[in-house]
Formats: structure tokens, sequence, C-alpha cells
């Protein structure tokens, strides 16, 4: 199935019809039961879960996954549209500069 096949199920839950909104991280349909806002909310509190729990299993990583991880983890605390809405803890903004410098 398409994207386009299921536009038509959908449509009737568009309510930004901004192109540049159509990524993985901000919603654009209204679901039934809940705000957008509400669905915002909730993705941001699963980015920033995920991430602070693979940075709790770093040592267990491979030297190449946790580069990846500590790139992506300053990336997303420091210099991306969700830094601010995931509100990273300040202590790991710290934590990931230390940990480039002893890769």
């Amino acid at each position: 199935m398409a994207y386009a096949d299921i536009y038509k199920d959908l449509e009737p839950y568009i309510e930004d019809w901004d192109l540049s909104h159509y990524n993985l991280v901000e919603p654009v349909i209204k679901p039934t039961n809940m705000t957008r806002e509400q669905v915002s909310q909730e993705l941001f509190k699963a980015f920033r879960n995920f991430y602070i729990k693979k940075m709790t299993q770093l040592p267990q990583m491979s030297k190449f996954k946790r580069d990846y991880m500590i790139s992506v983890g300053q990336l997303l605390s420091t210099h991306s549209y969700l830094a601010d809405q995931m509100k990273m803890p300040k202590k790991l903004h710290q934590q990931l500069r230390d940990m480039v410098g002893s890769s």
C-alpha cells in the first residue's frame, strides 16, 4: 500500500497542510482521541526516553555504535529542533562532550 492509497481515509483528519511540517516529528493529522499538541508531547517524550536509555547503554556498545549514538545525542541535545522540545538534561550535554573527547 502506498501513502497515496490511504490519503482518502486520512484527509478528514489533516489539520496542517504546510508541507514543510511533513516529517517524522511534527504531527499534521489530528487523531480522534488526542489533540495534535498531545501527540507532539508524547512523541518528544518517547524520543527523549529512547535516547536517554541508549546513553546509559553506551559502555556495552561497539565503538561504531557508541560513536554514532554520541554524535546523534549531541545533535539532538544541542543543534536540532528536537533539542528544546525534548528537554534533555543539561548534564547530558557535558557528558556527551566528555565522551567525544574519550572516544
